[in-house]
């Protein structure tokens, strides 16, 4: 019997989601799995872009963002960059060699209305039976939670943000 992929959700305001995803990704990697790794509100380079360019021939990386954080209401180009995304994803997904498919922050671009509900549902309804499918983001919708296989989630209880500590380069990105 063909093993049946599962949608994972690993969620938060606690610092990990990312990493969760690009920790399946690099053990779906060393088991020669083919993975696509799409990230949602990110245009900068990251430690995972650069580790990932060792597995080229395993692995997709693309970014949809503008590389702004989305402090008030969402931009026309910021809407653009999540459609752009999802094109892309809804393309890639109907390749039945891909085995993992890691939508970083899509909850998160849900959430802000970069993507409707209904688009984001029908990534579910465009995967092949066996592909692991990864959302990340804060919050999911409730009708995304009924949809779920597996949802972890990340807490905040402390982090040194707080203390003025910046973002770390192999850290937090």
């Amino acid at each position: 019997m063909e093993p049946h992929g599962q949608i994972q959700l690993y969620l938060g305001n606690g610092k990990g989601k990312t990493t969760a995803a690009v920790g399946l990704a690099l053990r779906s990697l060393g088991h020669g799995k083919k993975v696509v790794f799409a990230q949602f509100l990110k245009n900068q380079p990251t430690g995972e872009m650069i580790a990932f360019q060792h597995f080229k021939a395993h692995i997709t990386f693309k970014q949809f963002g503008t590389g702004e954080f989305i402090l008030k209401t969402p931009t026309q180009h910021d809407i653009e960059w999540a459609q752009k995304g999802l094109l892309f994803i809804l393309d890639a997904i109907k390749n039945v060699s891909i085995d993992v498919v890691i939508l970083d922050e899509i909850l998160d671009a849900l959430e802000l209305s970069l993507l409707s509900l209904k688009e984001v549902q029908s990534i579910f309804l465009a995967k092949h039976a066996h592909v692991e499918l990864v959302l990340t983001g804060r919050n999911a919708p409730q009708e995304i939670l009924e949809q779920a296989n597996l949802i972890t989630t990340m807490s905040l209880v402390k982090h040194y943000f707080d203390s003025g500590i910046p973002a770390r380069a192999g850290i937090e990105f």
